[in-house]
């Protein structure tokens, strides 16, 4: 009988033991479900936030631009100050019976870097800080789109053209992702005709510079 009553005992502290380890175990899972809906709310909120602090600097953005003519991240002019601009240059070409060029080219990384690395806006700044210094100040230098630039080139052929664009491409090379790559620039050069207008002359470029 003795070791009965204390066999049942035991058993009754274990029982208790393991109904008070379910309570707790049902608690936590309770307060892991709280949190969790919790946590996901917060992430929703700055989520949101975020989203809407973006939206706000890209209207910030656009709208300092509209103003400055200056595209924000590559340092360059934009593609608004282009086209109040180039209207001009080819008149003056027309007037003066000389050529009017442009340079299309966009900036890439090599094909053997690895595909999340990334050019940055200091990699374009770089570029654009690069390019510029070695272009007369008569030549039009803007930020098209992403890493897409255009240089329109007054009193130019397109064989003088072709060659500003390699030197361009040399000078390019001695920008760099990091410590052992340098960025690539892929280049089209075309001559503007009274055949087509200034967008067509730049879908044209962009075209042929698909084809590289």
């Amino acid at each position: 009988m003795f070791f009965d009553s204390d066999l049942k005992k035991e058993i009754v502290e274990k029982d208790a033991l393991i109904q008070k380890l379910r309570t707790e175990l049902n608690n936590l899972k309770k307060r892991y479900k709280e949190d969790t809906h919790s946590l996901k709310e917060s992430y929703f909120k700055e989520k949101q936030e975020l989203e809407t602090l973006t939206k706000e600097h890209k209207g910030l953005v656009q709208k300092v631009e509209s103003i400055s003519n200056v595209d924000m991240v590559s340092g360059s002019h934009n593609m608004r100050y282009f086209y109040d601009v180039v209207e001009n240059l080819i008149s003056l070409c027309k007037r003066d019976k000389t050529k009017l060029s442009i340079i299309l080219f966009e900036v890439s990384t090599p094909k053997n870097i690895a595909e999340q690395t990334s050019l940055d806006a200091k990699v374009l700044q770089d570029v654009v800080h690069k390019l510029s210094a070695n272009i007369r100040e008569s030549d039009l230098f803007v930020r098209l789109e992403h890493a897409k630039f255009i240089v329109a080139l007054p009193k130019t052929s397109h064989e003088q053209a072709q060659m500003i664009a390699k030197k361009l491409q040399k000078l390019a090379s001695k920008v760099y992702i990091d410590n052992e790559h340098s960025v690539v620039l892929n280049t089209v050069a075309i001559e503007y005709d009274d055949q087509n207008n200034i967008n067509e002359i730049i879908k044209k470029a962009e075209s042929r510079l698909k084809s590289l």
